[in-house]
């Protein structure tokens, strides 16, 4: 539920609020998941979303990083959220014109 606040609170650009819901997120999803946790991706990916939307492709670029370690950590090498996750940061990159 607080996921669905944080978007809401990012496509209104309400920076109070989603900063709040973001440190209560983090704070309740370490304390009942540990440091990785899928739901740390989801977060992750809706600020890379939302950045490439306001093409700030560096900030887009480093929360689909965030994701993609996330993944990894908790997927492995060979995993299709892994695929999944290269794939977004790949769009990231592609956006930013840096395809080398």
């Amino acid at each position: 539920m607080r996921l669905l606040h944080i978007k809401r609170d990012l496509q209104e650009d309400n920076k109070e609020n989603y900063v709040a819901e973001c440190e209560d997120f983090l704070r309740l999803a370490t304390k009942y998941y540990g440091e990785f946790h899928l739901i740390f991706s989801a977060l992750y990916d809706t600020f890379s979303n939302h950045h490439l939307i306001q093409e700030s492709h560096q900030d887009a670029i480093t929360f689909a990083k965030s994701s993609l370690v996330n993944i990894l950590k908790i997927c492995g090498t060979a995993h299709e959220q892994t695929a999944e996750s290269y794939f977004k940061l790949a769009c990231c990159y592609m956006k930013a014109k840096k395809t080398e």
